[in-house]
């Protein structure tokens, strides 16, 4: 793999059209400016996506991982494997709350999938996305949290009623 640009000017093949589509003036103007008002750029800058599937950076290869829906569609990660690293963005928050706008049962089940398939890479840091400042790039981070299952059931919608109640 050979490095054209680094780690912040990438993405994997499969996250590009939702880059570029989340990437407009118009959707940064409606969605992200209105949620974080003064802090998101005039000028946006989307990365290019990798045509090798990772890049090459002082020596190591940084592989990039199509995790699918995390906290949003067509997360990445990027795995540095000879030094069990993993650059986790968005698929892994480290004790601050779980970002749940984009999400349903169906969607969180793929997100615990995704964590699996980190915890699978046996590494011994994993750098959070979304962290509580301090904390540690913990592998333990990883670890599904027990709060997943607990929201997944708390965010289910009840059964109809006529699904619990009968009339004669």
């Amino acid at each position: 793999m050979t490095a054209s640009r680094g780690p912040s000017g990438s993405r994997s093949p499969r996250s590009s059209s939702t880059c570029e589509s989340r990437s407009t003036p118009k959707r940064s103007a409606s969605f992200w400016a209105q949620l974080l008002p003064g802090q998101i750029p005039d000028r946006l800058v989307v990365a290019e996506p990798l045509t090798d599937g990772g890049f090459e950076l002082e020596g190591h290869d940084l592989v990039a991982l199509d995790l699918g829906h995390t906290d949003t569609d067509d997360t990445t990660c990027l795995h540095v494997p000879d030094i069990d690293l993993v650059v986790a963005g968005d698929a892994v928050y480290n004790d601050v709350h779980l970002y749940l706008a984009e999400s349903d049962p169906d969607r969180r089940k793929a997100w615990i999938a995704a964590i699996d398939r980190i915890e699978a890479l046996r590494p011994r840091a994993v750098i959070s996305g979304h962290k509580r400042a301090g904390r540690a790039d913990d592998p333990h981070t990883s670890k599904r949290p027990a709060s997943t299952s607990a929201i997944s059931t708390a965010l289910t919608p009840p059964p109809p009623m006529h699904a619990i109640c009968t009339t004669r």
